[in-house]
């Protein structure tokens, strides 16, 4: 039995439009997923089942600290960074005018304890600029390849709450005390 010409039209058409419906979904969905999770203002009707079941740290390193609920370090803070870490007044991490949160200050941590030329900072030379911002120490066997038998992992947050999350964590080689490692929640933070 053959099938008339506009039934045939009818049904290539209506599977047309199904897969146009599928493409445009597929294309808007990431787009969809943003508006209910509410990734840019946390408000979004699923962030909160978003927020519990990928914690912060899976925010931060799928989104970035951009998308993450960060405050803004006072400026009491700031003064004691540029301070201690001797940055000029000029700069933007130092206009107390600025809004500036921790991660900011990242890269200025990275390059004081990591020189690029000369030797990574030791224990008690983090400790000089970080002490006030540490909030716990432990000495851990990692047994990860690469690692050292037993590093001394110091967690820090410059906001100076212990009760927040650490931002950062910095590991020492624990026979040594030399530094090892520099990490947070955002793996492109430290390299």
């Amino acid at each position: 039995m053959d099938i008339p010409k506009n039934e045939k039209r009818t049904e290539i058409l209506f599977v047309v439009k199904v897969l146009g419906f599928i493409l445009l979904l597929c294309l808007l969905s990431p787009l969809i997923l943003r508006i209910l999770v509410g990734t840019w203002d946390h408000r979004g009707p699923l962030f909160k089942l978003y927020f519990n079941m990928n914690g912060f740290e899976g925010l931060v390193e799928l989104h970035g600290w951009d998308e993450a609920p960060l405050k803004p370090l006072d400026v009491d803070t700031q003064k004691d960074l540029c301070a201690r870490f001797s940055i000029a007044p000029e700069d933007p991490l130092c206009d107390y005018e600025n809004i500036v949160y921790e991660p900011d200050f990242f890269p200025v941590i990275n390059d004081t304890f990591k020189p690029k030329d000369g030797d990574w900072a030791t224990y008690d030379e983090v400790q000089q600029y970080l002490e006030p911002y540490r909030t716990s120490c432990i000495i851990w066997n990692p047994e990860r390849e690469g690692w050292p038998e037993a590093v001394t992992r110091c967690r820090y947050c410059l906001r100076g709450n212990v009760k927040s999350f650490a931002v950062f964590e910095i590991y020492f080689d624990a026979s040594d005390e030399s530094l090892f490692k520099i990490s947070s929640q955002n793996p492109r933070d430290f390299r």
